[in-house]
């Protein structure tokens, strides 16, 4: 397994070595072993912070619930203080109908910050629950189930990174 270090450090957790890493603009990622038609792993990561008050496991329950209708799994707390929230959808991309599986995770870095990541695995429909496929979303959950935040607020990250910037008359 390799250590993917999102965003900086934002967020670890590890993948296969085999599986492949490609950036988009807006910020997430894709992962994906082989070509793309055999799943993608797609990943986004917010960091939300409260005006009125301290984070409440309520908070977080809240958050780690979007996107859920009533009938999917309640959230979950792990051992390591995440939040997960575990379900699947239908959905069609570019005509073609894709099986998702949702893994929402959150943590809280008190006082007032909560960081949300959402992982979505994308698989043909017709390619859904086929040993390969369980085999992949069993990994996935394990993998995700390991999750870890960094537990560095916005500003020591925003004092971090004005700190290891260089005055514009150094040249080394």
């Amino acid at each position: 397994m390799k250590v993917v270090q999102y965003r900086g450090g934002m967020l670890t957790f590890s993948l296969p070595e085999s599986w492949q890493e490609e950036q988009y603009a807006d910020g997430g990622a894709a992962f994906f072993e082989g070509d793309e038609r055999s799943g993608t792993l797609n990943l986004r990561l917010t960091t939300v912070q409260r005006d009125d008050a301290a984070v409440q496991e309520s908070s977080l329950r809240e958050i780690v619930t979007t996107g859920t209708t009533p009938g999917d799994p309640p959230c979950e707390r792990l051992p390591n203080g995440n939040y997960l929230q575990r379900y699947e959808r239908s959905q069609t991309s570019g005509g073609e109908l894709l099986h998702l599986t949702f893994w929402n995770v959150a943590n809280a870095v008190p006082p007032r910050t909560v960081r949300y990541a959402v992982f979505g695995f994308a698989v043909p429909a017709q390619k859904a629950g086929s040993p390969p496929h369980e085999q992949t979303v069993r990994m996935l959950d394990e993998r995700i189930r390991g999750v870890m935040f960094t537990t560095l607020t916005p500003e020591e990250i925003r004092a971090m990174a004005t700190s290891t910037r260089r005055p514009w008359w150094r040249f080394w």
